[in-house]
């Protein structure tokens, strides 16, 4: 064979690594960047302490949604609140946490429940897996874990409605801060119920390095800490009702079924401490969510021909990344791999509560079917479940459309908490 054409055929072979190579590197960016928003969305936003919470106009204070709701209880709707700190559930015994503030009060400790339901006055962690602390566990290497302090507003019920203390537990959505939920405080405050509004780790001005979301591998026990909090002497709570959008509602189902041990078996509180559920506008599983927000991205993408045979095989590419990442440099994977994270999953295994899912016909980030199919997961024999469709409701907007009916069907599960009566 000539030289010439060994050398004509060494190019042709050069060029298509070369092509190869380019395609490859595209493909592994465009997958590394879909995922990297898959965890940090443009709305996210995760601010320090002195830099207080977002001002309007900026992330996550950017949808119309909030509006006009951009100050605190007391500016916007007259309320009295106090500033409140207190740390997540910490994941191993060794940990280390900060103390609670309550306004201008400071206490060292906080009163936890261990895993047989009992309280305990320790700074160490609620939870143990069986009767051997993680520590000593064969085979487990645990480090030591600084607990996040989260931060948030305390706001008091109308006093005089109900002869006990009862309360709801907000817990935003993903990307998102405490004042989520600030346009509903009005209707709670008047049915006579305190609010506790918080930031995630990583959210608003709670603790974090801005790792973005983490679609409750680790959050999860956020809302176990604030649980804690609301249920302690401190604060006193006879009734503790959980409310979450989008994100946050998963992160309320997930803490359900973490006491009730559906995600570590040998985690379960004899008791349970919360007791009531309520989901706004979320999804079945991580990873259903995952690619029903990468569809409806690529949906508006142009060249839609193009776009339908890249999706098949790009989005699988892209959730993958993204869960990898997030198992990645999780604590708790060095102690027990979760069973599952997926809601339709936890909650059949969950004790009977109040529980009511709400979801919009106009959610464009997770169609409406993942309602359906969270309502029939919770097991049939279960009288007090309820489900709120609202048409034309968009994703975690579903007050915004009709606040009458989200008033009244939240209320009447709340009302379902202990079985008592109203004064």
């Amino acid at each position: 064979m000539p030289l010439a054409a060994i050398l004509f055929a060494f190019e042709l072979i050069l060029y298509a690594v070369t092509a190869a190579l380019v395609i490859a590197l595209t493909i592994i960016s465009a997958v590394g960047l879909l995922a990297s928003l898959l965890i940090k969305p443009p709305h996210y936003a995760h601010r320090k302490p002195h830099q207080g919470l977002a001002p309007k106009g900026q992330p996550p204070f950017d949808e119309d949604a909030w509006l006009p709701y951009e100050g605190t209880p007391k500016s916007d709707f007259g309320l009295d609140f106090v500033e409140v700190e207190f740390p997540a559930t910490p994941l191993v015994p060794e940990s280390r946490q900060g103390p609670v503030r309550i306004g201008n009060d400071i206490f060292p400790v906080i009163e936890r429940y261990d895993a047989s339901g009992s309280p305990v006055q320790t700074n160490q962690a609620s939870f143990t897996l069986g009767k051997t602390p993680v520590s000593k566990m064969p085979g487990r290497r645990v480090r030591t874990e600084v607990v996040p302090t989260l931060r948030g507003w305390l706001i008091k019920g109308r006093q005089g409605v109900w002869p006990d203390q009862r309360g709801v537990v907000c817990v935003h959505g993903g990307g998102r801060d405490r004042r989520e939920f600030h346009r509903m405080l009005p209707f709670l405050h008047e049915a006579g119920y305190s609010v506790l509004l918080f930031d995630l780790r990583e959210h608003g001005i709670s603790d974090g390095t801005g790792r973005g979301l983490d679609w409750g591998r680790e959050m999860v026990f956020d809302v176990d800490g604030a649980v804690n909090f609301v249920k302690s002497p401190l604060v006193g709570w006879d009734y503790v009702a959980l409310a979450g959008t989008s994100n946050g509602a998963a992160l309320a189902g997930l803490a359900c079924g973490l006491e009730d041990g559906a995600m570590w078996r040998a985690v379960a509180r004899p008791r349970p401490l919360i007791d009531a559920l309520i989901l706004d506008s979320t999804y079945t599983r991580p990873r259903d969510g995952m690619r029903a927000i990468m569809e409806t991205a690529l949906g508006e993408f142009p060249f839609p021909w193009i776009m339908s045979k890249i999706t098949p095989w790009l989005i699988p590419l892209v959730v993958a990344t993204c869960r990898s990442r997030l198992r990645l440099g999780q604590l708790h994977r060095k102690l027990r791999k979760l069973t599952s994270v997926g809601l339709v999953d936890v909650l059949p295994y969950t004790r009977p509560r109040p529980t009511l899912i709400i979801h919009g016909t106009a959610d464009r980030r997770f169609p409406v079917l993942h309602a359906h199919d969270i309502f029939n997961a919770i097991p049939a024999n279960h009288h007090r479940k309820s489900l709120l469709i609202i048409e034309g409701g968009r994703h975690a907007e579903t007050f915004n459309v009709d606040s009458a009916s989200y008033q009244r069907k939240f209320l009447q599960t709340l009302a379902l908490m202990g079985g008592t009566k109203s004064r």
